[in-house]
């Protein structure tokens, strides 16, 4: 195996989580000031570097010997190197390993505002819709036209 190729690869993904990390914060910062436009285009630039990881974890896996139906882990391959490369490999796999938590964190606090802000945004659509709702139900037909009035004998006023 080649330790370098590796050491490279586990450090590219260091770098993809802190670009990962600065996207969430960003994510963040446009999901408080209230822009849902520019949230999606993060959101966007945020899906295509999750699956550039998840190709750079595929390339680190076939390079360890991993087979379909068949995961080989770096942990469980790292008697196959030199103390040296153990200490370099687990040093760049404990950087990515701290830096996937810190994205994991920002994420969830993503997800709780924005679930936060989704509710606040339902609540008050209801509200709305609730205050223009007419509250004499009779008023108006289904299809938003006033409902004919009741037939009766009309008060007449006046002299007779």
């Amino acid at each position: 195996m080649d330790t370098l190729l590796i050491r490279q690869n586990l450090t590219r993904q260091g770098k993809a989580l802190h670009v990962l990390h600065h996207l969430l914060m960003e994510e963040f910062s446009h999901l408080l000031d209230g822009e849902p436009e520019k949230v999606s285009i993060v959101e966007m630039a945020l899906q295509e570097l999750m699956r550039q990881i998840a190709v750079e974890r595929l390339e680190l896996k076939s390079m360890l010997g991993s087979e379909p139906g068949k995961d080989v882990r770096l942990a469980d391959s790292m008697d196959k190197f030199s103390p040296e490369d153990q200490k370099a490999i687990m040093e760049v796999t404990m950087q990515v390993d701290e830096m996937e938590q810190t994205c994991a964190r920002q994420a969830d606090k993503n997800r709780s505002l924005a679930l936060a802000l989704f509710d606040q945004s339902s609540s008050m659509i209801h509200y709305l819709h609730d205050q223009v709702k007419p509250k004499n139900t009779t008023a108006y037909s289904a299809n938003g036209r006033f409902a004919k009035a009741p037939k009766g004998a009309p008060m007449v006023s006046g002299r007779l």
